[in-house]
């Protein structure tokens, strides 16, 4: 076996391959000086079965050692973190114009995972509950929020009408006196887990 081998051995199979290499190339050796005829038959069976177990257990402790130290450096790299990035959008509504930007981040985030805190006027909108699942915000005459479930808050706040939280957006529906966007709310705790995974 030449010195070339054994490298192949090392590179491939690292410390348990050099270390079985090196004992592959010693028994060779012993093996080729062909003292076995000179031996006796006990002598010489002791030898090989010597021989084979030894490489038989070095084998067993290269391929262990090279479990501990793959499991050990998964242990230490640290997994490639999910980045969960949820749109936010925190402004006032109050006028046409903010009013469209409002619909354009509904309309741009369908069936996504958002944070929305804005605040309307109270004097141009309102909320109130159309049952104990749903509760309205009417933003204006053309735009209203239906949102389900009970993890956000909507609230009266200085004269103005302040509704916050991670809400999946809902396919909106045109009715004669505007839009109605479906916001389903997402408790807080569940967003803080998926993004900390």
């Amino acid at each position: 076996m030449s010195p070339d081998l054994i490298k192949t051995f090392g590179q491939i199979a690292g410390i348990g391959g050099l270390a079985l290499g090196v004992l592959l190339v010693v028994f060779r050796d012993i093996i080729s000086k062909n003292i076995f005829p000179k031996l006796e038959a006990g002598h010489a069976y002791l030898l090989l079965r010597m021989m084979i177990i030894s490489v038989w257990s070095v084998a067993i402790l290269g391929m262990a050692s090279w479990a501990y130290m793959n499991v050990r450096e998964k242990r230490l790299t640290p997994a490639p973190s999910r980045q969960l990035t949820v749109p936010k959008l925190q402004q006032t509504v109050y006028d046409e114009d903010t009013r469209d930007q409002l619909t354009g981040f509904l309309d741009q985030h369908l069936g996504k995972l958002v944070y929305i805190n804005i605040e309307v006027p109270s004097d141009s909108s309102s909320f109130e509950r159309s049952d104990p699942d749903v509760e309205l915000f009417t933003i204006t005459r053309e735009l209203t929020l239906a949102i389900q479930g009970k993890n956000y808050d909507l609230k009266y706040y200085k004269n103005q009408n302040i509704l916050s939280g991670f809400f999946v957006i809902n396919p909106n529906m045109e009715l004669h006196q505007g839009s109605v966007y479906i916001l389903e709310s997402v408790p807080r705790a569940q967003v803080q887990m998926e993004l900390q995974k």
